[in-house]
């Protein structure tokens, strides 16, 4: 029961975030900048050793079959 009128009172103050309601969004661009490059290089290196590894599969897999073919 008290909680619904304070919250009412509150909505604004919860609708934001620490970082955004603090004010200090505008200095931590490079942060999330960072964060951002981070994420990205991540991603790549792991999409990159999942292609390597499949690539690697399809190379044993196409050689496996041209050995079985040719020793019929």
């Amino acid at each position: 029961m008290i909680l619904s009128p304070l919250s009412a009172l509150l909505a604004s103050r919860a609708a934001a975030c620490a970082v955004c309601f603090s004010g200090a969004a505008a200095g931590l661009e490079g942060l999330f900048s960072g964060i951002t490059w981070g994420i990205v290089i991540l991603l790549t290196a792991t999409f990159s050793s999942f292609g390597g590894l499949a690539l690697m599969v399809m190379r044993i897999e196409r050689a496996r079959a041209e050995s079985d073919g040719a020793g019929s």
